[in-house]
């Protein structure tokens, strides 16, 4: 059969992704011609909300191809992950929102340059990301995985727990809970605006202070991981340097320096699952901003 060019194909997601969405009662259509972020506009019945839409179509039975650009989270910004069958044009439609992308696109990135090369040049941090239906798939990971079972090592001799937790938790069958869900437009359409015009930057900077206090005083693993899964779905870690208020400044840092000393929580200093958050939250601490 013969190959579908580019074009046609992401015209043709994106026709695809429009019918569906009229068919559901939406009020959409197409956004100008060579709008940079986002290809369709959803608006809400009375015209006061909307949300962009993002559609990436693919052939292929489990990839995206993606960019760094992806990694910034676009207010209400939902992506339409369109597959087509080249053999059947039997199509599926999988709707994620802008942070979910975000978090993956920067975990597996981040898993794929601590991966070994598979031939004795070193790797180039590229722009470019790959959105897969199961990251056990991601480039060099099978290879290496044989290669340790071979030496009767595992993948812990690359990676943290945490991120060989990710691999699991996006393995094959993830996207299926995303497949179809429609209602995920309506509530993005619907959804409250910006309410100071800096949320973002607020919304940063607060959890900036609030996950180093919950990594050293609090017991709530979940909770904490959370907030940190958020923190870098919105843009990531305010440094320590650029919080306002020098008592404020100080504070954290003394906090950071207990936590890299090995303090935690009095009752129960202890946890593999603590200590791998604050094993990652750390790695992003930089001498500079620590006034050292």
């Amino acid at each position: 059969m013969t190959k579908i060019p580019s074009a046609v194909l992401g015209a043709s997601g994106e026709s695809l992704v429009l019918s569906k969405l009229l068919l559901n009662g939406f009020i959409a259509g197409k956004a100008p011609e060579f709008t940079k972020d986002f290809d369709l506009v959803v608006v809400s019945d009375d015209g006061i909300h909307s949300a962009p839409i993002q559609v990436k179509t693919t052939t292929t039975r489990h990839q995206w191809l993606m960019s760094k650009k992806h990694e910034k989270v676009i207010e209400n910004l939902i992506f339409c992950f369109v597959r087509i069958s080249e053999q059947t044009n039997e199509e599926k439609i999988y709707l994620l929102d802008a942070q979910t992308v975000s978090h993956v696109l920067r975990k597996s990135h981040q898993i794929w340059l601590k991966i070994p090369a598979q031939k004795s040049t070193e790797k180039n941090n590229t722009n470019m990301r790959v959105l897969l239906s199961d990251y056990n798939k991601l480039s060099g990971l099978p290879t290496t995985i044989r290669n340790l079972q071979s030496e009767e090592k595992d993948l812990s001799e690359y990676l943290s727990k945490t991120e060989i937790d990710f691999l699991s938790e996006y393995s094959e069958g993830w996207m299926e809970k995303y497949e179809g869900d429609w209602a995920l437009i309506k509530r993005y359409s619907e959804a409250s605006k910006e309410v100071t015009g800096r949320d973002n930057q607020i919304i940063r900077e607060a959890l900036s202070i609030a996950i180093p206090l919950m990594l050293r005083h609090s017991l709530a693993w979940l909770n904490t991981s959370e907030m940190m899964r958020i923190l870098e779905a919105y843009g990531g870690r305010t440094r320590t340097d650029l919080l306002n208020g020098r008592e404020l400044k100080e504070l954290i840092i003394q906090i950071i320096d207990g936590l890299s000393e090995g303090e935690r929580h009095d009752a129960q200093p202890n946890s593999p699952n603590l200590d791998d958050l604050v094993e990652k939250y750390l790695a992003d601490i930089t001498d500079r901003e620590l006034g050292k």
